[in-house]
């Protein structure tokens, strides 16, 4: 037993938590049914420090309790917040699933956090990044013109081999009319993969150079239109917004969006002339005021589908008088209720989850959290002295601006573990800024 805890243990705790990190970011799209890639690796690594805090009393010093609580606190009062909602959840199941989604997202943050500890490990977090980007980037754009499917997304023909379930893509039949198919990428859905993109985009654009930013600019762009994610697309745009009327611009980044909105101009032209029916599908598929369309409350288009979820959540809600239905509590409120559609029962609105499920004490700590941490980014982007972790910082103030209004376009963000490592990035690249600066 000794000599197997001497093998585990020489295994560096950075690179299992460099693959934990990195098998998050991936999420569904490596792994066999419910069974991913990151729960393998997880409870590897779970081993693997089990037997470093065993042998070295890491989890029994003081200073590393204090530490876990206090760069953590709101996560770990929603947490809490969600056990002790089983006396009054409608749905245990669904309660304990919540929670677990949870504790997953909680270990995402720690890893980045222990991971993050000095420069040469931020850079090599923010490749890993990258890489994975790219990666989807180049599966996405294959996706879209039908020339390939990645294996394991519920839309493909082999997701059976993989323990999915094989599922339609019907919810965009003009776009298949034109040649044109949305892209899921390694996360099995249009909208978590556009909201991927968007989030990261800002960091792409920090480090590439050159044509390269065009191309992924438009590349994204061209995600974006195909999988129909207005909110995604909404979100990118006010986050560069806010980058524009927050952040003194430098004539390079003034010229990259003169240089970017002439190729657009040139592109939509050539695509009018060779494709104008494509063309005007496109234009519908990602037409962003198709949000704020109040449709009849009868019908059935997504917009209304959103709007009588959010009804319904909120009447159950008020009954609650603020102290929320319980993890899971507005999905198993509609299950009860048979949903709309085609049984669509989650909320997709991520924000009115939280507060509808978690109750308004949680619901005002994270939006409380959120804007101290904007602002210390904001601080830390205007004030140091080193330019990397100036264009860092403002490369996590867009990319916050973003998810706020991206993740409206996704059914819900609670097992979206990219969101966890986010935090948990930005919790990390805040300390080591600050002890650097």
């Amino acid at each position: 037993m000794t000599k197997l805890f001497r093998i585990i243990s020489s295994f560096h705790i950075s690179k299992c938590l460099y693959l934990l990190i990195g098998s998050a970011l991936i999420g569904s799209g490596i792994g066999y049914g419910k069974l991913y890639l990151y729960h393998i690796i997880l409870a590897f690594v779970i081993l693997i420090f089990g037997i470093y805090s065993i042998e070295n009393k890491f989890f029994l010093k003081i200073e590393n309790i204090n530490l876990l609580i206090k760069k953590n606190k709101i996560f770990l009062f929603w947490f809490i917040w969600t056990v002790l909602s089983f006396s009054w959840t409608i749905n245990y199941n669904e309660t304990l699933k919540y929670l677990v989604y949870q504790m997953f997202g909680i270990i995402c943050i720690l890893s980045v956090k222990y991971y993050v500890t000095n420069e040469k490990r931020l850079k090599s977090f923010t490749h890993l990044i990258k890489c994975i980007f790219l990666f989807n980037l180049f599966i996405s754009l294959f996706e879209s013109f039908g020339l390939f499917r990645w294996p394991l997304s519920p839309y493909s023909d082999y997701s059976n081999f993989f323990g999915r379930e094989f599922q339609e893509l019907n919810n965009n039949g003009q776009l298949f009319l034109s040649g044109i198919f949305p892209p899921t990428g390694l996360f099995g859905n249009p909208n978590n993969l556009s909201l991927f993109c968007v989030v990261i985009s800002p960091f792409i654009f920090l480090h590439a150079k050159g044509l390269n930013i065009i191309v992924c600019f438009m590349s994204i762009i061209w995600i974006l239109l195909t999988s129909g994610s207005r909110a995604a697309m909404l979100g990118l745009l006010i986050g560069f917004l806010f980058y524009f009327f927050m952040f003194k611009k430098k004539m390079t980044e003034i010229g990259f969006l003169i240089a970017f909105s002439s190729l657009s101009i040139i592109g939509v032209f050539f695509l009018i002339l060779l494709k104008p029916n494509s063309f005007s599908t496109l234009v519908e598929n990602v037409n962003i005021f198709n949000i704020l369309i109040i449709d009849n409350k009868s019908s059935l288009n997504s917009t209304a589908i959103r709007l009588n979820l959010i009804y319904d959540s909120w009447e159950a809600f008020q009954k609650t008088l603020g102290i929320g239905l319980g993890g899971g509590g507005t999905y198993s409120h509609q299950l009860s209720m048979g949903g709309y559609g085609q049984g669509v029962a989650r909320l997709h609105n991520f924000w009115l989850e939280i507060l509808f499920e978690s109750g308004v004490l949680v619901f005002f700590g994270l939006m409380l959290w959120f804007i101290s941490k904007l602002k210390n980014l904001i601080f830390i982007a205007k004030t140091s002295k080193r330019k990397w972790i100036s264009d860092i910082s403002k490369a996590f103030c867009i990319s916050i601006i973003i998810f706020i209004v991206g993740t409206l376009s996704i059914s819900t963000a609670i097992y979206f573990l990219p969101m966890w490592i986010l935090f948990g990035a930005i919790i990390s690249f805040i300390d080591f800024a600050e002890k650097n600066n």
